[in-house]
């Protein structure tokens, strides 16, 4: 039955794919049911929603801090990202004891890090990216991180 349906099955290959007739996606399941299909997508929907709202905060920060698009963002664009004002942000922040510039320090140190390994990269190049003003404050930072 596979085979007919499938054309030819192999195994054990470096990839997992299933290749089918857009026809044979568009068929109705025969034991589908749409009440049951909308109530499991509410609960999958709520189910998000507490996941989203549970997220450490600090982690949600960090991860839009490190946008890999915009490149490092500030904290008037995070609070954008998360709906909340700068304001609310730096409250939520300062309940877990902690400030918007040390996680975007972090983020920088990580970052800094990571690119430094790179035998393509030169220190002028990653103070740039990491939006140092120059070379020379890089330099002192890598400096400070060595001493914590």
């Amino acid at each position: 039955m596979l085979d007919s349906t499938f054309e030819v099955i192999t195994f054990e290959e470096s990839c997992t794919r299933l290749i089918a007739s857009a026809k044979f996606l568009e068929m109705p399941l025969s034991l589908s049911d749409p009440l049951t299909s909308e109530k499991f997508k509410q609960l999958c929907q709520k189910e998000l929603d507490e996941l989203v709202a549970t997220q450490d905060i600090l982690y949600r920060v960090k991860q839009l801090i490190d946008d890999p698009i915009e490149g490092l963002l500030g904290i008037d664009q995070v609070a954008q990202k998360l709906n909340l004002t700068k304001r609310t942000l730096q409250r939520m922040l300062q309940e877990k004891s902690v400030s918007f510039q040390s996680l975007y320090d972090d983020v920088r140190k990580t970052k800094a890090q990571k690119l430094m390994l790179s035998p393509f990269a030169s220190k002028d190049q990653i103070a740039k990216q990491l939006g140092y003003a120059s070379t020379s404050s890089f330099n002192r930072a890598v400096k400070r991180w060595a001493l914590e």
